[in-house]
């Protein structure tokens, strides 16, 4: 697993963005959110406009994630 810190730059890159996809609010189209009111979790890759600056996806939303060490 990654620590906190690795992890955080994997989903938001160096440049100080807010989210893996950039500052712009979460929304249906970046990620399953809270505030998207899908009842459950979306498949691996879903959501390809997420995607951080390294390319990976799923960072933020779905499920909590795993990290060596606590933020």
């Amino acid at each position: 697993l990654p620590t906190e810190a690795q992890w955080e730059k994997a989903a938001r890159g160096t440049e100080g963005q807010i989210w893996p996809w950039g500052n712009q609010k979460p929304h249906n189209g970046l990620c399953n959110f809270l505030g998207a009111k899908l009842q459950d979790t979306t498949p691996v890759a879903h959501y390809p406009d997420g995607m951080s600056p390294y390319g990976l996806l799923d960072c933020s939303g779905n499920v909590w994630e795993w990290c060596a060490d606590e933020w």
